[in-house]
């Protein structure tokens, strides 16, 4: 499908709220655990986008197999990754995990190369893939206390969150009903509450009302912006120009967690981190690279220095 200027707007929106987010988060943990923060966030987000979708006319789905797709959805979307981004926040700078979390188009490259048609390997994908995951290796290189150091622990997790929102990117354009974006992503977030809300419930609320000011104004964002705002727009765009390209958010999400980061909660960056961010930034730029014309503009290079 064609690539517009609109969808490009709407990429930028959401690398400028998810890059935030990792700051809210990293906020939050402080007094939320990150099972609580997960199932605030998507609650808040299921009563917003509820809001929306009853204005639209809801459309449930009516096929057991669209069911079982959003319920998947809503899984790998919202209760893994945010329960593991979460909890990785808790031992991580916000910018370690946004960086990580940047791996996200590098596994959709993968993953779409071999469950989908039309979106193989070319050779500038795969030195995208190449340059991403040494991003990630650098990033891990022992750097003393530095974004570079730390356990290798909350790092796996943070890629675990990435492949998992790939897998639930994926799913989307395979539900058999023109159900509409506010009815999906109402669904999923819905679906999303019911699962976490067992695990969050269980832990303790009681000391909800000394919590900061701080941490509290976090989740709300987190549910309203991160969640909500996010979501209507990412599905949006998985059903319009597919995941494959949505993917790349998450080569600019690094860009402004690494802002947000620096400006509000005074993290440093170690020489580890800026080149692992270069890196995937490079990542991105050659993954939108056509083979084909590059080729043809190397081939007529030699042709011309030749004559």
């Amino acid at each position: 499908m064609q690539v517009k200027a609109t969808h490009f707007f709407l990429i930028l929106v959401l690398a400028i709220v998810w890059g935030s987010s990792f700051t809210a988060v990293k906020v939050a943990v402080d007094e939320f655990t990150p099972v609580q923060i997960a199932f605030i966030r998507v609650l808040i987000g299921a009563i917003l986008v509820m809001a929306v979708a009853v204005f639209s006319q809801i459309n449930l789905p009516k096929k057991l197999v669209n069911w079982s797709l959003l319920l998947l959805i809503a899984l790998f979307s919202n209760v893994i990754p945010f329960s593991l981004i979460g909890w990785a926040s808790t031992q991580s700078d916000s910018s370690t995990v946004s960086i990580l979390m940047s791996t996200s188009p590098i596994f959709a490259l993968v993953v779409a190369h071999f469950f989908t048609s039309d979106d193989k390997f070319t050779a500038c994908k795969l030195i995208s893939v190449v340059l991403g995951f040494t991003g990630v290796l650098v990033l891990s290189l022992p750097s003393g206390a530095s974004l570079g150091s730390g356990e290798l622990l909350p790092k796996i997790a943070t890629l675990l969150a990435a492949l998992s929102y790939v897998i639930a990117g994926m799913l989307p354009r395979r539900l058999s009903e023109n159900l509409g974006v506010p009815s999906i992503t109402c669904t999923v977030l819905c679906l999303s509450s019911i699962m976490l809300a067992p695990f969050a419930i269980g832990q303790n609320f009681s000391g909800l009302a000394s919590y900061s000011s701080e941490s509290i104004i976090a989740v709300l964002y987190l549910g309203m912006f991160s969640t909500a705002l996010a979501l209507l727009i990412r599905y949006s765009l998985i059903l319009q120009v597919g995941y494959t390209f949505v993917s790349y958010t998450g080569f600019l999400v690094p860009v402004f967690a690494v802002i947000f980061g620096a400006f509000l909660l005074d993290e440093e960056l170690s020489n580890n981190a800026y080149m692992a961010l270069i890196l995937v930034l490079a990542a991105l730029a050659v993954s939108r690279l056509d083979t084909a014309k590059l080729v043809a503009f190397i081939s007529l290079s030699r042709r011309s220095k030749g004559s």
